[in-house]
This record gives C-alpha cells, sequence and structure tokens, in this order.
C-alpha cells in the first residue's frame, strides 16, 4: 500500500509507502505507518465534538455522481452537523448532512473538518439516498479515538 500527499489532483505529489496501517477497535477510523517521513502542514485534531448546526467541510476523492464517474482532483463540500450516533457499527461518528454537495462512494476516509480542526473521518451513509443532499454521511469520529490517536501517533487533539 503507498499513499500520494501534497497535491490536489490525481497523479501530481509525493507517494510514500505505508509501513504499516493499524485500526482503532472502537470505531471506524485507521492510522497508516509511512515508510519515511512527510513534511507539510496537517490540519490540527479536534478535542471536542461540535454541537448540532455547526458547518464543516468535507474533501475526497469519491465518486461525482450515482453513475459512478470518479474525478481526476480532490472535491469539497460544506456541510452541516446535524448530530451524533453510537451505533455498535462503526462506533461513535458525527452526523452532516451536505449543503452544498455529499460524500459518495469513494469517500471513505476523507475529513470533517470543523472550525479548522479534523473530527471525523468518512464512514458511510445514514439514512437516504447515499451521495445525495438530502442523505446524511457519518463521520466516524476522531474526537472519541483522540487517547488510541495519541497513544500509537503522539499527535494530540486540541
Amino acid at each position: 500500500m503507498s499513499v500520494q500527499l501534497g497535491a490536489a489532483k490525481i497523479g501530481q505529489g509525493t507517494t510514500i509507502k505505508a509501513k504499516r496501517a493499524l485500526g482503532w477497535s472502537g470505531g471506524d477510523v485507521a492510522l497508516i505507518e509511512l515508510v519515511s517521513p512527510y513534511q507539510n502542514t496537517y490540519s490540527k485534531l479536534g478535542a471536542s465534538t461540535p454541537a448540532a448546526n455547526t458547518p464543516g467541510d468535507i474533501f475526497g476523492w469519491g465518486a461525482i455522481n450515482t453513475a459512478p464517474t470518479y474525478p481526476d482532483y480532490l472535491k469539497t463540500a460544506k456541510v452541516t452537523v446535524v448530530g451524533t450516533n453510537n451505533s455498535n457499527w462503526p462506533g461513535p461518528s458525527i452526523v452532516e448532512k451536505g449543503d452544498n454537495g455529499q460524500a459518495l462512494w469513494g469517500d471513505s476516509g476523507g475529513p470533517l473538518i470543523v472550525n479548522g480542526k479534523q473530527v471525523g473521518v468518512c464512514s458511510g451513509p445514514l439514512q437516504g439516498s447515499p451521495g445525495t443532499i438530502s442523505g446524511t454521511v457519518m463521520y466516524a469520529s476522531t474526537v472519541a479515538a483522540a487517547s488510541w490517536i495519541k497513544s500509537t501517533s503522539g499527535v494530540s487533539a486540541s
């Protein structure tokens, strides 16, 4: 496995091989350790679950329609947090509803950013048709996984 870093277009940026992937036992969150470091600026990890009606941003490489057609560029959309979900799978989640777009197939693992901090990773649809603005999508809570993330990687939530 490898990851591509530092570009918003497929095939550009830096490709680094993964050393290993580790999954959190409490939900749908994973970390990938790279074989070599990559120096860049990263989003901070949020320390608190955002309240309902809080605006956020999502990013992903997933399908742009239900056909599906996949883009060659990183997509983004404005969303609103509508609440939380604590189902057994994918574990503690933050639920969002799209304002001008929504996550779709292939967006899994993409971030939910609220107030400049990452609070979740795309996990899957909760209700409605996936990829439609009328549907809601669960983002596995990186806030809930913060202590595991710190003990595994040394990255602290703030």
